[in-house]
């Protein structure tokens, strides 16, 4: 009588039963994504002015200046009218602390450029040796500030008095940054671009042509530059290149909170962001055209222009979690969702089929929502969104709805569809026949019992 033979070890059958085992994560669903939309809201700013530029030292201490002397100051809260000086047009704003505040443009009462400072209490003129129309400001310091104008203009103040500096050019030039004190970038019309190393103003090569308007860099060797026809070009650090915008209209502004998360704006509402690989169109909604960005960190940026128009963009908001991700048609479930800043969230969806019968918002992370499965719901995961008033966040392929009528939609508990389970168990059993056959045909055992 033949037997299952003795020397046959079930090292095998533990080799196979661990493969199967290491199967089951490769057809398990990958952990949902999160997608974050780039979304921003319209403010009230009580002008219907146009809006150049702004300046802050906080997000409740922050300046924006445009037409006809506006100066408008925001809080946290609202944005409130300045009292300013004369008849002038505003264009640039840059300061070194809240009682140490530059704003320039041109007067036209005087017919000429002018420099407002502002002490903490008050805004007043300062003395301006220039006539010119002045376009940007910057400084690194409260005793190192540069202004740019028309007609290829610079001028310096040292803390006490505005001075000309050689800038070897005429062509007018429109915004000016730096990174430190002996590197700063001066950028005007027909693709200008001067570089300032502490001591001297030189020409770089910008390989443009382009009307630069705006200027901005993380760090002395990634810096961008914004122009006309939807113009960007980066600096590395040696030379300037064009980058890829997919865009033709005039882009006038440039800021952003680090390298890869960088905002420019532009004519009928424009707005892209860099996200360190590739510039995007983000929503905004309006038709105004936007004349400067600026924030205070990547969750408090805005965005400036025509007809008094202010945009503000809070971040990201995001969902990270479900703390029950499947239920079975007809079920009426509790579910909470983790995420991030949702302390306004307005509207809760869970997809169709599913209907959200109430939630209420625990806390800015977190969401407790009761939801109704319709009894005809297809079969299949769903994607989840929590709208704000300052935007939208989702979890793609969060929830899934399980077919409990055994149609080919049907799944588990973890979602994945029964018939994938069957035909993992069952190449799973036909491998272990399969073996356990080649094992006793290479392994012929004869009963050496004797016969009494």
């Amino acid at each position: 009588m033949a037997r299952w033979p003795k020397s046959v070890s079930v090292v095998p059958l533990l080799v196979i039963t661990i493969i199967c085992l290491l199967l089951f994560p490769l057809i398990l669903p990958p952990a949902p994504a999160i997608a974050q939309e780039i979304t921003w809201e319209s403010m009230n700013s009580n002008t219907t002015s146009g809006l150049w530029d702004m300046w802050g030292t906080s997000s409740s201490d922050i300046f924006a200046i445009g037409n006809n002397s506006t100066i408008l100051h925001y809080d946290s809260n609202a944005w409130t009218s300045v009292d300013s000086p004369g008849t002038e047009l505003l264009l640039g704003i840059w300061g070194s602390s809240q009682n140490n505040v530059f704003a320039v443009g041109f007067d036209y009462a005087n017919n000429s450029g002018t420099i407002l400072h502002y002490d903490g209490n008050a805004w007043t003129p300062m003395d301006n040796p220039t006539t010119e129309l002045l376009l940007d400001i910057w400084g690194s310091s409260s005793n190192n500030v540069f202004a740019v104008a028309d007609g290829g203009t610079i001028i310096h103040y040292d803390g006490n008095a505005w001075s000309p500096m050689q800038s070897g050019i005429t062509n007018a030039l429109q915004g000016i940054w730096g990174s430190s004190s002996d590197n700063v970038f001066a950028v005007g019309i027909n693709g200008t671009i001067l570089h300032y190393d502490g001591s001297t103003w030189s020409p770089m090569q910008s390989g443009v042509t382009n009307a630069l308007s705006g200027v901005w860099g993380s760090s002395s060797d990634n810096v961008f530059a914004v122009g006309s026809v939807g113009a960007v070009i980066h600096y590395d650090g040696s030379t300037w290149n064009p980058m890829q915008t997919n865009t033709v209209d005039a882009l006038s502004g440039v800021w952003g909170s680090s390298s890869s998360n960088i905002f420019a704006v532009g004519t009928v509402g424009t707005i892209l962001h860099y996200d360190g690989s590739t510039w995007s169109p983000t929503q905004s909604d309006i038709p105004n055209d936007l004349y400067t960005v600026w924030g205070n960190s990547s969750s408090d940026v805005f965005a400036l222009g025509s007809g008094g128009v202010i945009l503000h963009h809070t971040g990201p908001k995001s969902l990270t979690a479900l703390d029950l991700n499947h239920a079975d048609k007809g079920d009426l479930v509790a579910i909470t969702i983790i995420g991030t800043d949702l302390t306004e969230a307005t509207e809760v969806s869970f997809g169709n089929g599913i209907q959200v019968r109430s939630f209420n918002v625990d806390s800015s992370t977190q969401i407790s929502v009761s939801i109704k499965i319709d009894k005809d719901a297809s079969p299949g995961t769903r994607t989840v969104s929590v709208k704000t008033p300052a935007g939208t966040a989702t979890l793609e392929d969060a929830f899934t709805v399980i077919g409990s009528d055994g149609d080919a939609g049907e799944t588990g508990s973890s979602g994945i569809p029964i018939w994938t389970w069957f035909a993992i168990g069952l190449g799973c059993a036909v491998l272990t026949g399969t073996v356990v056959i080649l094992v006793r045909r290479r392994s012929p055992v004869v009963d050496n019992e004797q016969d009494e």
